[in-house]
């Protein structure tokens, strides 16, 4: 299922810290300032982030809210409108609630916090009036932008330093030492965190949970009393409840966790006893102090660790609820009704749409409500969205925009083929751009072999074992339809864009067109045109990108209506659509133009519907009456030129549509038109009228009549007959030729 596959992406992702995924708890988001405050608030700076194109980098900060209509902030950083209480189309119309939303926030997480970053952030946000941005020389640029914050004379922005971490999850607390332990739960050595005068380290812990006189320890540290089961100022004195709180509480939380810093944990755990604290050095200190772990040879806490992290994180989220099995993961566990929201779907809302979703209760069943209905654990739930928020974002260059439709990949593990895999769907064009010029070797040697039948060598380093999976989503009202989902070895893959490529493969006019074309240069030019005046451009120079003058709704409405069925089609090897056929003809048609990629599409079709198929180039032992008479439409059209040169309605704009399908009707006069044509030519050139007719005889050979009609198939010969006899009358003479 894709939600498990996206969901595995997500946990290979983020265990690479270079891969661009945002770990547990962040969003990457597109930040365009950093407003640099001073300790007593004021603001000293803004911090353009921008590139040299003025375009924002996107940014990991705390996870985005999901917000539609609502008016709700966002975690030490948001748009102007809620920093700056400045609406972002107009530096004069206020957002008062949006500002009072992230001042509330803000003081709800920090009003206890003594860190002098949370301080000046507060400062700053009770000082700032919205008027004061009429001073600031970037007050244009600001507006609608978004914002973090940098304390002055730091290179870090707030919600980068650790003390600044006080999301509903995490707290601050002075820890005193960290017990060093080994994987056999033995108790190696205490290390002592204090400053040299004594003053416990500030550290950001998982938050607190007890208040007063409550009975409720704190997960991966807390006092003495806790942890080790003493009383915190008589060292004699044994303190069980509190540790056997302390024990249960990880013992419920960690026992099922395949990690080993939670089995060190329970070991040791299971292992001491508060009279063992007598041959402790450090016994008197120790009482009373706030203690965290550590695993022996690392150096990192075990409150750090991020297995152990996203386990007291699934805790927090089971507090608030429902329980239930997860269709990801397959544990019981809490379940999330509401799952976050996914962007970059063209077509969605702006603020997001959701891929699970239950807002009606006609889609609701045996009294479950929301998101019940699909049981997916909190932590499934974060991991699939900002598994997918990642793949639609281009700069990672792993999604494919056909119209409408967003189709994502990717593989089950690390390797070139996941790049390879973005090269099949953009073309040998998109790769070159990329200047990588070991990748763009591999995507020519790569598409050479399968247009070619070749089997993948292991000269290409391919391999083709590896699994990959591509989703298509569809934007539908406040939700995400799926459209596609394929997954196969690659090895499978490249067979069947191999089959593609041989179909489309056809002789080029010329060396500027691509011998390997990408799904989008093929729709663009099946595209409604934009302007009504037909191009008198010939069909061997500049017809082979016919898609400049298309309508952006127009192609939109393209790719929507093919791109989907042409992808699907290529992915699960299945026969090429009939639409894809019917639209090149139209175009033909419409445009009075026999592109390359129109012909390539016919010829695919060809290839793939019919027994006989369909040549590459020129086939003079075509016998299909289709076929033969598009050849005699160029060689006709070629005598116009010959004789007239460039004229404003040519034999191809004027009659290709009626010759292709009612040729009694047409022929007769073009051929007793051509006589004109050719005898002025042969006042020119002498000998002339002899090739002519030497060429149309072998055209005509056998043939008495014109068909009244041809059917669809035989239009599409005609196309390609037509397509390959032009090309033939343009190429360069070889000396054999011109003996003949």
């Amino acid at each position: 299922m894709y939600l498990t596959e996206l969901y595995r992406f997500y946990e290979r992702m983020t265990q690479d810290p270079q891969s661009g995924m945002p770990p547990e708890g962040m969003s990457a988001e597109a930040i365009h300032f950093a407003l640099v405050i001073g300790e007593d608030g004021s603001l000293k700076g803004v911090h353009d982030l921008r590139d040299s194109k003025g375009k924002p980098l996107r940014r990991f900060v705390p996870a985005a809210v999901s917000r539609s209509s609502n008016v709700a902030a966002n975690f030490l950083w948001d748009k102007t409108s809620y920093v700056l209480g400045i609406d972002g189309r107009d530096d004069s119309c206020p957002s008062p609630e949006k500002r009072q939303a992230f001042l509330a926030l803000h003081h709800e997480r920090f009003d206890a916090c003594p860190d002098r970053h949370a301080k000046a952030l507060l400062a700053f946000l009770d000082h700032w009036r919205p008027e004061m941005l009429h001073s600031l020389p970037e007050r244009q640029a600001l507006l609608g932008s978004r914002l973090v914050f940098q304390l002055e004379g730091e290179d870090r922005f707030l919600h980068e330093e650790p003390a600044m971490d006080a999301g509903p999850a995490t707290g601050s607390a002075e820890i005193s030492f960290a017990l060093v332990i080994a994987e056999d739960g033995s108790l190696r050595s205490v290390r002592d965190l204090r400053d040299s005068k004594g003053k416990p380290r500030k550290m950001s812990v998982p938050a607190a949970r007890r208040q007063k006189k409550e009975l409720l320890p704190n997960m991966l540290w807390d006092e003495a009393a806790y942890v080790l089961g003493v009383d915190g100022k008589d060292d004699t004195r044994p303190s069980p409840e509190t540790a056997a709180a302390f024990h249960a509480l990880h013992r419920k939380l960690l026992q099922d966790a395949d990690d080993r810093h939670a089995r060190a944990l329970l070991a040791f755990l299971d292992r001491w006893q508060p009279e063992m604290l007598q041959s402790l050095p450090e016994r008197q200190a120790l009482l009373d102090s706030n203690l965290v772990f550590r695993l022996q040879g690392e150096e990192g806490f075990l409150h750090e660790h991020p297995a152990l992290q996203r386990i007291w994180l699934d805790n927090l989220d089971g507090q608030e609820c429902p329980q239930g099995q997860c269709l990801v993961t397959g544990r019981e566990g809490p379940i999330l009704k509401v799952h976050p929201v996914i962007k970059g779907v063209i077509g969605a809302q702006t603020s997001g749409a959701r891929l699970i979703s239950f807002t009606c209760n006609s889609f609701q069943s045996f009294g479950k409500e929301q998101s019940e209905n699909a049981p997916v654990s909190p932590r499934a739930a974060r991991g699939y969205t900002t598994a997918l928020n990642y793949l639609l974002q281009k700069e990672h260059k792993q999604v494919v925009r056909l119209g409408e439709d967003s189709i994502v990949f990717w593989t089950d593990r690390a390797c070139a083929e996941e790049s390879l895999l973005g090269a099949l769907f953009d073309g040998l064009d998109a790769t070159e751009q990329t200047q990588d010029n070991a990748l763009l070797h591999k995507v020519r040697s790569l598409l050479t072999a399968m247009a070619c039948g070749r089997p993948v060598s292991e000269e290409d380093s391919i391999d083709t074992s590896v699994r990959f999976f591509v989703l298509g989503l569809a934007p539908n009202a406040a939700r995400l339809g799926v459209r596609l989902w394929v997954t196969d070895t690659f090895g499978n893959l490249l067979q069947r864009f191999g089959r593609w490529y041989r179909d489309l493969a056809i002789e080029r006019p010329n060396g500027s067109t691509p011998k390997y074309p990408s799904l989008k240069q093929i729709l663009l030019d099946l595209a409604p045109k934009k302007k009504s005046r037909q191009d008198s451009v010939s069909a061997t120079n500049k017809n082979n990108h016919d898609h400049k003058d298309a309508s952006p709704p127009k192609i939109k409405q393209t790719f929507t209506a093919l791109g989907g069925q042409l992808l699907r089609s290529i992915l699960l090897g299945r026969a090429w659509p009939q639409s894809m056929y019917t639209a090149a003809l139209q175009r033909i048609h419409a445009n009075k133009n026999v592109t390359y990629y129109r012909a390539a599409l016919i010829k695919a079709h060809l290839c793939d519907t019919t027994a006989k198929g369909a040549t590459m180039s020129l086939d003079k032992e075509e016998q299909n009456k289709g076929y033969r008479l598009g050849r005699l439409f160029a060689v006709l059209e070629k005598a116009q030129t010959d004789a007239l040169g460039s004229v404003n309605a040519s034999l191809r704009e004027r009659y290709i549509g009626a010759a292709s399908t009612r040729p009694c009707l047409v022929f007769p006069q073009l051929l007793k038109t051509a006589q004109f044509h050719i005898s002025k030519s042969a006042k020119q050139h002498p000998g002339y009228d002899i090739r002519f007719s030497r060429l149309v005889g072998e055209i005509m050979d056998g043939m008495t009549v014109f068909p009244p009609v041809l059917s669809l198939e035989d239009q599409g010969r005609f196309m390609l007959g037509y397509y390959h006899q032009h090309n033939a009358l343009y190429q360069k003479k070889t000396a054999d030729d011109a003996e003949n």
